[in-house]
C-alpha cells in the first residue's frame, strides 16, 4: 500500500514522503497514530506542490544568505570591555559578537552561526568566521578596545 508520511517516522522516511508498507503496517500502526494517509492522487498532487514550494522558498533563502555574506564582508566592529594591558578582565564571546553585530550593523544573526575557537580574551582585531550554512560562510574582523 502506498501511503504519504503526515511525520517523520525512523527507519521509514520523512514528512512528504511516499511510501510502500505493509497494510498491516499502515492499518495497525501508521495510521491510528496519524503517521501517514493513503496516497491517493489528489493527495499526491498536493505533497507535489507542497515540495515545490518548498524547493522555491529553499532557494530564495540561500538567495537572501548569500547575499548577505557578500554585505558583511569583512566589515568591521568595535566592541570595548574592561580591561588591564592586553588582557580582558571577561571575555568576549558569540553572543556578545551578535550583539554587537545587529547594534553596530543593523543585520541579526545567530550567535550559532559565529564560529569562534575560544572566546576573545585580548585587545586587538580577530577575523571571525560566520557561517550561515555549510556552504554559505563569511568573515568579518572585531577590534576589541580598552574600555575607558
Amino acid at each position: 500500500m502506498k501511503v504519504v508520511l503526515l511525520e517523520n517516522v525512523k527507519k521509514l522516511g520523512k514528512v512528504g514522503d511516499v511510501v510502500n508498507v505493509s497494510d498491516g503496517y499502515a492499518a495497525n500502526f501508521l495510521f491510528p497514530r496519524k503517521l501517514a494517509q493513503v496516497a491517493t492522487p489528489d493527495i499526491l498532487k498536493r505533497v507535489e506542490q507542497i515540495k515545490v514550494n518548498k524547493a522555491k522558498s529553499e532557494k530564495e533563502e540561500m538567495n537572501k544568505l548569500t547575499e548577505l555574506s557578500r554585505s558583511i564582508k569583512d566589515e568591521k566592529i568595535v566592541i570595548s570591555a574592561k580591561a588591564k594591558g592586553e588582557k580582558l578582565f571577561g571575555s568576549i564571546d558569540a553572543g556578545a559578537i551578535a550583539k554587537e553585530i545587529k547594534n553596530q550593523l543593523g543585520i541579526e544573526i545567530g550567535r550559532e552561526n559565529i564560529k569562534l575557537e575560544s572566546p576573545i580574551k585580548e585587545i586587538g582585531e580577530k577575523k571571525i568566521n560566520i557561517e550561515f550554512l555549510k556552504n554559505i560562510k563569511t568573515n568579518i574582523i572585531v577590534e576589541v578596545r580598552e574600555e575607558k
